[in-house]
C-alpha cells in the first residue's frame, strides 16, 4: 500500500504540473513518477523470483493442472485471421 500511495501521489503531482507551463517542474514530476513505478516493478520482480510465500502457496490441484502435454480443457480454441480497419 505504501508504494501505491507514492505512485498515486506522483501521478497527481504530475497531472497538476502538466496544467502549468513550467517544463522543468513537469520533467521533475515525471522523473519522480518513473522512480516510484520502477521501485514497484523491482519489488514485484523480487517477489516473483522468491516464489509463493507460505501464506500464498498454491494447492496441489492447481499446481498439477498446469503440467502435462499442453492439451487440457482448451479444446474450443480456434485459429483465426483478422484485418484491422
Amino acid at each position: 500500500a505504501d508504494k501505491r500511495e507514492e505512485i498515486e501521489r506522483a501521478i497527481n503531482e504530475l497531472e497538476n504540473a502538466a496544467k502549468g507551463d513550467d517544463k522543468d517542474v513537469i520533467a521533475t514530476k515525471e522523473q519522480q513518477l518513473m522512480a516510484a513505478t520502477q521501485a514497484l516493478a523491482q519489488a514485484a520482480q523480487q517477489g516473483a523470483q522468491q516464489g509463493p510465500q507460505p501464506n500464498q502457496s498454491y494447492s496441489q490441484g492447481s499446481a498439477g493442472s498446469s503440467s502435462g502435454s499442453g492439451k487440457g480443457n482448451d479444446d474450443n480454441i480456434q485459429d483465426a485471421e483478422f484485418t484491422e480497419k
